[in-house]
């Protein structure tokens, strides 16, 4: 029985591997697609510090939502992060990843699937959660 095969190295720049998941528009019939997709980026990159620290894996998936229909979503996530780091809640609490995909999965499912003219590309709502400093 053969050994298995190393891990891939990482970079030597410091990038990270593997497929991105796709820049998500706001379309919730692709947020589940999204997140997948996210997990197996971060699985893929699971020793490097972006997906390692939890401030930082929730900001780097931040920059994969981009669109009208999402940019204040999308920043009051942020400002939600800057604040509770501000509080004293520390960057390695997984508190910020957990914060970030109950918002993201909220919003997605509070969206109704059709809008008035029958699109499915809809405005993401405002839900708050914030995190208890440790």
């Amino acid at each position: 029985m053969a050994a298995p095969a190393p891990a891939a190295a990482a970079p030597a720049n410091g990038a990270l591997r593997g497929l991105p998941p796709p820049i998500f528009d706001g379309d919730r019939t692709k947020s589940a697609g999204f997140l997948l997709a996210f997990r197996l980026y971060k699985f893929t990159n699971r020793g490097h510090e972006a997906m390692t620290n939890p401030a930082t894996r929730t900001t780097t998936a931040l920059s994969y939502i981009a669109g009208p229909l999402v940019e204040a979503w999308k920043e009051e996530q942020l400002t939600l992060l800057e604040r509770n780091i501000a509080a004293n809640v520390p960057e390695g609490n997984e508190a910020h990843w957990t914060t970030f995909e109950t918002n993201f999965n909220s919003s997605t499912a509070s969206c109704s699937s059709t809008t008035t003219t029958g699109s499915r590309v809809v405005a993401f709502s405002h839900p708050i959660a914030h995190v208890s400093p440790v």
